[in-house]
């Protein structure tokens, strides 16, 4: 099969439009979880340093104290760690919290003597047992915790459950606090009349919102991580609702002190609930209705475009609903059918043998990704096939995407390396429609040979990496990051001489140069890049420099030697997450591959750029040192 360098620009490399991904808002909604677990592992351990400087007080019991702390060291591990063991004994951990919670229902409703008052330590007459005898109440809070976070670390099991199963323990707890805040004396239920324990009911509290909040971006709580009207909306309640906390605890205070009694202070507090619900609903709605604005004025912005866009002579375009979205080849209609409204003029595609610019013969339409066309075209001129990449007409309105689509052409035509693809033109047609004109390439990606071949041995693959090595030293040299390497990126061209396949690096659409002028179209927090191959401080949104590159290659070139890519998953907010705290999985043993080169990957794979491969000739050299040391290196492709 052929694949054209124009079709791996089209369907694998091809930047999709800048998207505001809310890695921000999921990362403080996780620190958020992590926070409130360590504050209920503090208030553990309060209550046991309580015992031990005056024995017969307890916050708490002793059972419920342990296994708070037992469920914080497990949540920690079943959240963070990435070994087996580690795992397992995150596992464990809860299961012990199970057990003992299952033991102490047992205890409870069938009368059974199962020894919950093992002393650990005795000190005085009041010993420190675990896992003691706790009320029943307690002990199923306690199953329901076990569970939900023993759920959580399962991919196969829906997060709604496990978030059920949290809200299921806040419900309760809420209750009980609330109670005890008005100053009630005893809650009965089920099992008997208890008297509220607020230290208990808050640590419970704390430890629920921490399991739905582990994992923000899933279930019911991925609203709060959007960047859309709803998302806002819910934080903004949210947040009016924090205030409850402090307006609670003044509310006791005055019924303490005789202010008022106790059915003042009820309603005292389900006003103040109400209230606050309704201000987050009115601050939210105001929000979505400044945004809403926003968006009707960009709309009007976007259909007076297409309505006035004027489209290559040669160009056929189609009719679009800005409202409903349909689109319509009939090009005599004026009125969407669905909705009625005012249909706009959308460029679709240029005619084969259509002559574009003046200059270019289009001579097959390649594909389209999420920016750009792609076709093929001949030179009249010069008689050459290129590559014709055209700038949408929909993004063509908007600045910055033509800025970056200039500054792609700028970038490229700087470097004259045979390792890089050669940019030969670009312009705005008299239409107004920005285009580049390239190199066309026929050959396979090493997406595509990875994709035939499951993995590339490593004395195959390794003439590769040296010319990727030596175009993106140079493309180095001349102050251009490429921050987007990956597998796709890589052209192996057949030059039709008989020699070795021709190494290209291309599409330099998200590329960097020294210039200062371009930074001011990567300062707004925008994530770029590909999740997959990007390194930490791009998945961070932070200042980049040539190491970040080194890093993409490092990933490149453990996808291309093991036939898997270092972080393995669908879910994008999770390979962000990967990409900064996780080292990649060891390269399987299988693969025969020399020390050296393992020690490269994972050099170039540092989580912190001053520990990489701080040139990339450095890497260059180390490849050279290494095919000295391992002879016989060869390469072909079957």
């Amino acid at each position: 099969m052929e694949v054209t360098q124009a079709n791996v620009l089209t369907k694998n490399s091809e930047p999709e439009p800048d998207v505001r991904i809310n890695i921000e808002i999921r990362r403080y909604l996780r620190l958020l979880a992590y926070s409130l677990a360590t504050v209920v592992a503090l208030m553990a351990f309060i209550c046991i340093a309580v015992w031990f400087i005056q024995r017969d007080t307890f916050l708490i019991s002793s059972g419920v104290a342990l296994e708070l702390l037992l469920w914080c060291s497990g949540f920690f591990i079943l959240t963070k760690a990435g070994l087996r063991a580690q795992r397992i004994a995150g596992h464990l951990a809860i299961g012990a919290i199970a057990v003992t919670a299952i033991l102490n229902i047992a205890n409870a409703v069938f009368d059974i003597d199962v020894g919950l008052t093992n002393p650990i330590y005795t000190r005085g007459d009041s010993p420190l047992t675990f896992p003691g005898p706790i009320f029943v109440d307690t002990a199923l809070d306690f199953l329901c915790l076990a569970t939900a976070t023993w759920l959580m670390c399962f991919k196969q099991i829906r997060p709604n459950i496990y978030k059920a199963l949290a809200l299921l323990l806040l419900v309760p707890n809420l209750l009980i606090l609330g109670s005890g805040l008005a100053g009630l004396q005893s809650i009965c239920t089920f099992f008997g009349c208890i008297k509220p324990n607020l230290y208990a009911s808050s640590a419970l509290i704390f430890a629920g919102l921490s399991i739905i909040f582990a994992f923000p971006d899933q279930g019911f709580t991925a609203p709060f991580t959007y960047n859309t009207a709803s998302g806002r909306l819910m934080r903004s309640i949210l947040l009016a609702l924090t205030p409850c906390i402090p307006i609670f605890g003044l509310l006791t205070l005055g019924q303490r002190h005789g202010l008022y009694d106790q059915s003042i202070s009820l309603g005292m507090m389900v006003v103040s609930i109400i209230g606050l619900f309704l201000l987050g609903i009115a601050w939210g709605v105001k929000r979505v209705e400044v945004i809403e604005g926003e968006k009707n004025v960009a709309l009007q912005l976007l259909r007076d475009s297409l309505t006035s866009f004027v489209p290559e002579a040669d160009s056929t375009f189609k009719l679009v609903c800005l409202e409903c979205a349909k689109e319509y080849d009939d090009t005599s209609m004026t009125l969407c059918p669905e909705d009625g409204s005012e249909l706009g003029k959308l460029a679709d595609k240029l005619r084969i043998g259509s002559v574009f610019a003046d200059r270019y013969e289009i001579t097959s339409y390649v594909g389209a990704g999420g920016c750009s066309i792609i076709y093929e075209a001949r030179h009249m001129l010069m008689n050459k096939q290129v590559a014709l990449k055209l700038l949408r007409a929909n993004f063509a309105t908007e600045t910055k995407y033509v800025q970056r689509f200039q500054r792609e052409s700028k970038a490229t035509s700087q470097l004259a390396h045979p390792n890089i693809i050669a940019v030969h033109d670009f312009g705005i047609s008299l239409a107004g429609q920005p285009y580049i004109v390239m190199d066309f390439l026929q050959g396979l990606s090493l997406e595509d040979i990875i994709a035939q071949s499951g993995c590339i041995p490593w004395r195959q693959a390794v003439p590769t990496f040296i010319a990727i090595c030596e175009g993106l030293s140079y493309a180095h040299q001349k102050g251009v990051l490429h921050r987007d390497l990956k597998p796709a990126n890589i052209m192996l061209t057949d030059e039709g001489d008989g020699k070795r396949d021709v190494v290209k690096i291309v599409d330099f659409g998200l590329a960097k140069t020294a210039d200062t002028s371009d930074l001011r179209l990567t300062q707004t927090g925008e994530l770029i890049g590909s999740p997959t191959y990007m390194s930490p401080e791009q998945c961070r949104a932070e200042p980049v420099d040539n190491r970040t590159d080194i890093y993409s290659f490092g990933a490149l070139i453990y996808h291309c030697l093991s036939g898997q890519p270092a972080v393995a998953t669908g879910n994008i907010y999770e390979a962000l997450e990967l990409q900064i705290s996780k080292a990649p999985p060891p390269l399987s043993s299988h693969l025969r591959l020399p020390a050296w080169l393992i020690h490269l990957v994972y050099k170039a794979l540092e989580k912190a750029p001053d520990n990489r491969y701080q040139s990339v000739q450095e890497m260059l050299l180390e490849f050279h040192v290494g095919m000295i040391n391992t002879p016989e290196i060869e390469f072909s492709r079957d």
